[in-house]
């Protein structure tokens, strides 16, 4: 039986032989899938850390770029403007390479399209504040697409609401600035709308109170410059219940005070150009009064001190039209 043995021995050697050629290969792939996701894990790492060490770097630029545009004695010193929009345009060139490398990424993770967004609108920040005004709307409304988005398909993330919030005032205050005031209302109205919803949803919650009444002031500051007096009232209105209230709440908390100072003086100029002197007058001294305490707190900051005499000086032209000299010059005296 030589013959049926060794064609049996045959076959049972081809069945091992492919047997282990099946294991060694199913081995092979299973090492392969485990070198892959070895090295997908090793990639999503380093670009982890590369994504930190961008973060690192923007927020670097962010604070050089804050300390040069929020600088009184650039802002206010004509002479020192080549000299500010020179120290802008690094900080510039940083956030137009960053949106420009997101792009060409095309990654479409939600936080990379968060942080495409927000380097868009970095850039149409700057551009406003040293480069072509249309370009930074055009910067502001590429962030403004993506964050909307954003909000849309996940409307249960509120930080993709509130940017999309603090967006749309942004692109209000340049197209007024620009002259595009039925476009600015409309931007204001989409921002408030969102602000409203998101304070309503978390009262306690001052981040989402402070921009509202923000955006309620520029809204007032609009409705004034277009004629619509009484709708500005009611919108400076709103922006001072809310300031008094976080300032009462909060009452340590500088920025609160120096809002709703600010809001006082807005109301104070629309209540002088309606012909309500007296009213106006007192809206002054209610914004002098917090500009007082501010300055003599914190006596460093040149903010303070700038809005205090600016206010002093309304005050004195106030006096003065109304035939009060003395205390008038008084006021300009101090």
């Amino acid at each position: 039986n030589k013959g049926p043995v060794l064609a049996a021995s045959f076959v049972l050697l081809a069945l091992v032989v492919g047997f282990i050629g099946t294991a060694w290969g199913l081995f092979q792939a299973d090492r392969a899938r485990r070198d892959e996701a070895a090295q997908r894990k090793i990639a999503v790492e380093e670009k982890k850390k590369a994504e930190q060490r961008e973060e690192l770097a923007i927020d670097a630029v962010k604070r050089f770029r804050d300390a040069v545009a929020d600088n009184l004695e650039l802002k206010n010193n004509p002479g020192l403007e080549p000299l500010r929009k020179t120290l802008l345009k690094e900080p510039l060139a940083f956030f137009k390479t960053l949106r420009d490398r997101l792009q060409a990424d095309k990654d479409t993770r939600p936080e990379s399209l968060a942080r495409l967004a927000l380097a868009s609108y970095d850039l149409g920040t700057l551009t406003n504040e040293i480069g072509d005004k249309q370009d930074a709307l055009i910067a502001y409304r590429e962030s403004l697409a993506i964050y909307q988005k954003l909000a849309d398909d996940q409307p249960s993330v509120t930080e993709f609401q509130r940017s999309l919030a603090e967006g749309q005032n942004s692109l209000g205050v340049l197209l007024h600035a620009t002259g595009k005031t039925d476009e600015a209302l409309k931007a204001y109205e989409v921002a408030l709308a969102i602000y409203r919803k998101l304070a309503a949803d978390q009262p306690n919650v001052t981040e989402f109170q402070s921009p509202l009444a923000r955006t309620q002031n520029n809204l007032g500051n609009l409705l004034h410059d277009t004629g619509k007096t009484d709708e500005a009232l009611k919108a400076y209105e709103a922006a001072l219940a809310i300031q008094r209230k976080l300032d009462a709440d909060q009452p340590n908390v500088t920025k609160f005070q120096s809002d709703l100072a600010e809001g006082q003086n807005n109301l104070g100029v629309l209540l002088r150009d309606t012909g309500k002197l007296d009213e106006a007058l007192k809206a002054y001294e209610a914004a002098l009064a917090i500009y007082r305490k501010l300055a003599a707190d914190h006596p460093t900051v040149t903010e303070f001190r700038s809005n205090l005499t600016h206010t002093q000086y309304k005050i004195g032209h106030l006096l003065r039209d109304t035939g009060n000299l003395d205390e008038a010059l008084k006021a300009f005296e101090v």
